[in-house]
């Protein structure tokens, strides 16, 4: 893979792969504004020897056509900022775009010098997701300012020509107004129709809009001079930036986005004769509608390897079955598409649906706008939709305990659809995780048998684990653990896998021993550890500023961790238990002891929430580090006379 990303970032000669970009005069509806000044109070601001005077963004829509203008000025405040400042790096998408240079300027005192003849492009494809399967036909093109000086400024300024596969999705358009560096002047230009709707929704302290006539269009106006430099706060949500930012959209409602794509997933696809004759033999072997929908939907996962041509159109518009069995791989449209067609062969009803794998738990704060990235499918019986990902590898479980993908809500592309749908996820997707250590002295030393139950979301991540991982290296890493704790520890086999398929459980088992020799080290004998691991990895261990901004926890997830002792040489007395519980997570510590030296404790974490609000998160955090502060609790094993 790694020699395959290195040929396609290989850069061509300017006449190879040229098509699509053109040095051209700015169009007519560009509104040319001056450049400011750099204020000297905000030089304090600025990083890597730059200063961003000018960011200015129009958008306008003509004859089927979108237009984007960008123009950028930056000034070179010292030799830091010579190499960033002097090389221009934009991509496009021949396939569907054209990318105009319509100014390149290196203003240098009082001189103005015109270089947008005089530069030599260079032209590359940039296939920056191909380790991820895909591949979108993205060009990049390659500019070095020539002569650039310290204390210049370079002004330059790209038209996008795009003719969008489905014009609906490209009607929405968006700009920031700060950044963490200083910023001269921002701007968003939108040319509109008069009298048809146009959507706005300015996020953090965004401006608000003047309107100003533009011939026959109406010019809506969003700016910002020399604002605040604005440094965003950390462990943000998912799709919530903070900056001060505008969106606008052109669509009503969600029903514009699936009216849009609705007219490319109506056909009805035919399947191959030899998956017919698969689809009536998964018919034979399951008589449950339920038994018959995981069937289909393991082949499709299955052996169907995920491969994203996402050229032109075919970032849109799914290949067919045929086709898709044919290659033996696909994208998320293409996979989406077969498994609801082996289903309705089955007479088993499914819908397709966008989704966005990150942001989708925000779509109902967004506007409507094509705000997608992937698709799934949702899986009709009962009177309940199941949803599935048919791009997922590794999964298990019969029907009634599958894994629902963690996306939020999804778009269902069916008639008359309006709105968002919700994700329901059953608790058997949640990621849940059970440790149970079991340290038990005699006179060999100590014996140590770990069981770790994975369930859910859990058990689909372990089972890729250790098919992507060697037998050695899980064992290594396993044993690393242990090791840390316990110098001297043996592994007495390798960490041993048992797979229940049907429930969804993957059970780890390990076995160590820690000699007498090493037991009876002074360091190890006198401060003897027994502790659970980090339950809460995924909360921040503190804040840097007051929080204005809701705090992200990730995905809610439940662990539990028991460690049983027994005949250890002395008699124990159980610390006291901690219960933590705030709006993020429940955490509780409990211990019991018995004569004989016999201990058991035991930790637990259940995540509530995907965030929390401002006034929450430092509570949230402080409670945290009270609960690993209880993580590791040390015993004198040296018996008493």
């Amino acid at each position: 893979m790694r020699i395959i990303r290195l040929l396609l970032l290989v850069v061509w000669p300017v006449w190879a792969f040229a098509g699509g970009f053109e040095v051209a005069d700015p169009p007519p509806q560009v509104d040319h504004l001056p450049l400011p000044e750099v204020n000297p109070d905000r030089l304090a601001h600025a990083e890597s020897g730059r200063y961003h005077l000018m960011r200015d963004h129009q958008v306008w829509w003509q004859d089927g056509h979108r237009y984007t203008y960008v123009r950028f000025a930056t000034k070179v405040l010292n030799r830091a900022g010579l190499e960033d400042v002097g090389t221009l790096l934009y991509t496009y998408m021949p396939e569907t775009e054209t990318l105009q240079l319509v100014r390149l300027n290196v203003v240098r005192g009082d001189q103005v010098l015109d270089m947008r003849d005089r530069v030599e492009p260079r032209f590359f494809r940039r296939e920056e997701d191909l380790d991820e399967g895909i591949i979108n036909g993205e060009m990049s093109v390659h500019i070095s300012v020539p002569g650039l000086r310290t204390g210049d400024t370079v002004d330059a300024a790209f038209v996008w020509i795009e003719t969008p596969v489905i014009p609906q999705l490209a009607m929405s358009a968006g700009e920031q107004f700060a950044y963490a560096v200083p910023l001269g002047h921002a701007r968003l230009r939108v040319l509109w129709p008069e009298g048809r709707p146009l959507a706005t929704r300015i996020e953090g302290a965004g401006p608000t809009a003047r309107i100003e006539q533009a011939g026959a269009l109406r010019a809506h106006v969003w700016e910002a001079l020399d604002p605040e430099p604005y440094r965003p706060e950390s462990h943000l949500p998912a799709g919530t930036s903070g900056y001060p930012t505008v969106r606008v959209s052109g669509l009503g409602d969600w029903g514009d986005v699936v009216d849009g794509i609705l007219p490319h997933y109506t056909l009805h696809h035919p399947l191959p004769t030899d998956w017919q004759a698969r689809m009536q033999q998964i018919m034979h072997d399951h008589t449950r509608p339920e038994d018959r929908a995981v069937a289909a939907l393991r082949i499709v996962q299955d052996e169907i390897r995920y491969v994203g041509i996402e050229i032109g159109a075919g970032g849109y518009i799914a290949r067919t079955p045929e086709h898709v069995i044919a290659r033996g791989y696909g994208d998320c449209k293409d996979k989406s598409v077969l498994l609801q067609t082996l289903l309705r062969e089955m007479g088993i009803e499914a819908v397709l649906a966008l989704a966005h794998t990150e942001k989708g738990h925000t779509l109902p704060e967004a506007m409507p706008s094509n705000r997608f990235d992937h698709m799934i499918v949702g899986v009709m019986l009962n009177g309940q939709t199941r949803w599935v990902d048919p791009t997922r590898n590794f999964e298990a479980g019969r029907y009634e305990n599958l894994v629902a993908p963690d996306y939020g809500y999804v778009l269902p592309i069916r008639p008359g659809q309006t709105q968002l749908e919700p994700i329901d996820r059953a608790p058997t997707s949640d990621y849940v995780v059970e440790v149970e250590e079991t340290y038990n002295f005699g006179l060999l030393g100590v014996r140590l048998d770990v069981v770790t139950n994975n369930r859910g979301a859990a058990a689909n991540r372990r089972r890729s684990e250790w098919a992507h991982r060697s037998l050695s290296d899980i064992g290594e890493r396993y044993m690393g653990y242990f090791q840390s704790r316990y110098p001297g520890l043996i592994q007495m086999h390798p960490p041993r896998y048992f797979d229940d398929e049907d429930e969804n459980v993957v059970t780890v088992r390990e076995a160590y021993l820690l000699p007498p020799n090493a037991l009876n080290a002074e360091a190890l004998r006198t401060d003897f550890p027994f502790g659970a691991e980090d339950l809460l990895p995924d909360l921040p261990r503190g804040l840097d500023q007051p929080r204005q901004l809701p705090l992200a926890l990730g995905t809610p997830y439940r662990r539990e961790h028991v460690v049983r002792i027994k005949n250890a040489p002395i008699e124990f007395a159980a610390p006291d238990p901690v219960v933590i519980e705030n709006p993020a997570f429940r955490y509780e510590f409990t211990a019991e002891d018995s004569a004989g030296g016999f201990l058991t404790l035991r930790w637990s974490y259940e995540g509530l929430s995907r965030e929390v609000q401002p006034d929450d998160a430092q509570q949230v955090v402080e409670d945290a580090s009270r609960g690993r502060q209880n993580r590791t609790w040390y015993w004198d094993l040296t018996p008493e006379d």
